[in-house]
């Protein structure tokens, strides 16, 4: 008796041996994740340290309008910065927060070295329309100073004023340190837009909506530490795709470093003047894309 329960206890552990089945993956990523946001990012290599401007980090301060248009503009709603082009448009009321009345829009543009200021109606630009002359007072980003009268589009006297300092979000590049940083507004996109199920088997389910079009797609998926790997059959034939992950309890941020496409010495100085940076301090720069996804308790297709 004692013989067969030994050959027993033998072949039960040839058979867990022999076992190939994958045990469950215990990974926070595992659930469902519903993409929220892209960011379009610059990877930074400076030769000294440069306070540049990020979009990621917070902005502060605001502009008053007075006078035949009124309101506090500190919403920013669109950036643009090139060498010899620059724009920045502010509203005085959050588009996000759905208020019935828009508010007031600012409007500062740069040109060859010339500013431009317009005010109206967030929701007719043109109905009033106000403007200030080239403004004296105003210092170039990333804070902007404004102390200007406001003259209507159409001639005549001074109907209004704006004054007041804002700081667009910004940080300090370190020299030497490669650092990434916000040139462009972040894309908000649909929640129902795009969604990743990671299974604990290291299965993947996606989701896709395109207009009216639902694509749904599988594949699998394996993350060693900030690492992930994810392979998805479309049209016959897998594609791999590699991520560097960060988790922060219900977000997730999938980053994609172009390292293939870097700045070439041209592209270098283009940069600096579109950056504000010193004549001959920026080293290196690729581009690199932030997806941010929010952790969602839906299955797909639900």
């Amino acid at each position: 008796m004692r013989t067969r329960l030994l050959l027993l206890a033998f072949a039960l552990v040839i058979l867990a041996a022999c076992d190939t089945t994958a045990p469950p993956v215990e990974d926070a990523l595992v659930g469902t994740w519903t993409l929220a946001s892209t960011h379009s990012r610059s990877v930074l290599t400076l030769a000294e340290d440069q306070v540049v401007t990020d979009l990621a980090e917070p902005m502060q301060g605001s502009f008053q309008v007075t006078g035949q248009l009124s309101g506090v503009v500190r919403y920013l709603d669109a950036y643009a910065q090139e060498s010899s082009y620059a724009r920045l448009r502010l509203l005085s009321v959050d588009p996000a927060s759905g208020a019935p009345d828009p508010g007031i829009a600012l409007e500062l543009e740069r040109q060859n070295g010339h500013y431009t200021l317009f005010v109206g109606r967030a929701d007719a630009p043109n109905d009033p329309a106000l403007y200030a002359p080239p403004p004296a007072t105003l210092r170039d980003g990333p804070s902007f100073t404004l102390d200007e009268p406001l003259y209507p589009t159409s001639g005549g006297e001074v109907v209004g004023h704006v004054a007041g300092t804002l700081t667009l979000g910004h940080r300090t590049v370190r020299a030497g340190e490669p650092t990434a940083v916000e040139t462009r507004l972040p894309q908000v996109l649909d929640r129902e837009q795009s969604r990743y199920r990671f299974e604990a088997d290291g299965t993947l389910a996606v989701q896709e909506v395109r207009s009216t079009v639902t694509i749904e797609r599988t594949g699998a998926w394996e993350r060693t530490g900030d690492r992930l790997v994810l392979s998805l059959t479309d049209d016959d034939r897998t594609v791999f795709s590699t991520y560097r992950v960060e988790l922060d309890g219900s977000e997730l941020r999938l980053l994609v470093d172009d390292t293939d496409y870097p700045c070439d010495a041209m592209c270098l100085r283009a940069s600096e003047g579109s950056l504000a940076l010193v004549e001959g301090s920026l080293q290196a720069r690729h581009p690199q894309t932030l997806f941010r996804y929010e952790r969602t308790a839906d299955a797909l297709g639900s």
